[in-house]
């Protein structure tokens, strides 16, 4: 464990109590996870990309101790550039995370911005499904870390409401990495389906993921009910009552509360997300003749 005095801290490029405004991430968060004994995982985001994570307890006036039992850096560059994760030791409280590039541009994790660490088996990113062929749905998702988990067990449903276990994929148990996952559901054939993921922890512990949608029944022509979900929603939307193949730029819309049209990208089968950059609020979406009011939170 490497001792860091007041003296060795002010050296660092750019760490003192006025990193905040050097800092061109300042809305960087990190979150602490219980994993095993006096092992924890910080998982920072929305902070300096392709930057060595730092953690350490203590203090300016009583010196800073460097407490990392693994060293990493965040993300380099696309959807996730900016993210990370280490393990340290969580005998002591995390006080500051400072991540450093090569160059020495530095950026600060203050403890407004640090969670508590609380158990976690499981984080779940990326979960959606596309049309494969003309009657398989193909579920992806991902995980940033892993511990304890022993399972991912598929459901589906046909109504939307009563849910089936349709198989399982095995977890990775323990991963600080990224993990990517897939299963495909070869028995859609010609109709709609609701998937969620149950997330089996190795002491039996559950969780459920978000549900994804994917239409494959309604023949194009056809005028079939339309519904969104969620509503509020914060990134993607889902589709209900359109045939995946239908959802194009032809038949879908989004403005926002000025009549501004949106962009938007298709994530899924049936969902899309609407600009990321778009702010917090109220945007029109038109599915065919279909109008919703959705907002955003």
């Amino acid at each position: 464990m490497k001792k860091l005095y007041l003296l060795v801290v002010a050296a660092m490029a750019f760490v003192t109590t006025n990193s905040y405004a050097q800092c061109a991430y300042p809305n960087g968060v990190a979150v602490l996870f219980k994993v095993l004994g006096d092992q924890c995982i910080v998982h920072v985001s929305n902070t300096l990309p392709d930057a060595h994570i730092n953690v350490f307890t203590g203090n300016a006036n009583s010196g800073l101790t460097k407490i990392n039992l693994t060293e990493s850096k965040t993300v380099a560059d696309g959807p996730q550039a900016g993210s990370g994760s280490v393990t340290y030791d969580c005998s002591y409280p995390v006080t500051l995370i400072i991540l450093v590039r090569n160059d020495n541009t530095t950026c600060e994790i203050g403890p407004g911005a640090i969670s508590q660490a609380a158990p976690l088996p499981i984080k779940l990113n990326d979960f959606k499904a596309t049309l494969k062929g003309n009657s398989i749905a193909a579920l992806q998702w991902a995980s940033d870390f892993e511990s304890g988990s022993e399972k991912y067990v598929v459901e589906r449903s046909l109504d939307g409401a009563t849910y089936t276990a349709i198989g399982e994929v095995p977890a990775a148990v323990y991963s600080e990495t990224r993990k990517s996952y897939s299963f495909d559901d070869t028995q859609l054939g010609e109709r709609a389906a609701w998937y969620r993921l149950r997330l089996v922890d190795l002491d039996g512990k559950q969780d459920l993921s978000k549900v994804v949608y994917v239409n494959n029944k309604f023949a194009a022509g056809a005028s079939p009910s339309f519904s969104v979900y969620p509503n509020p929603f914060r990134t993607d939307v889902q589709l209900v009552g359109i045939k995946a193949s239908e959802i194009n730029r032809k038949s879908i819309r989004v403005y926002d509360a000025s009549g501004r049209e949106i962009a938007w990208t298709i994530t899924g089968a049936n969902s899309i997300t609407i600009d990321n950059s778009a702010p917090r609020g109220v945007y029109i979406l038109r599915v065919q003749e279909k109008t919703f009011k959705l907002i955003k939170e």
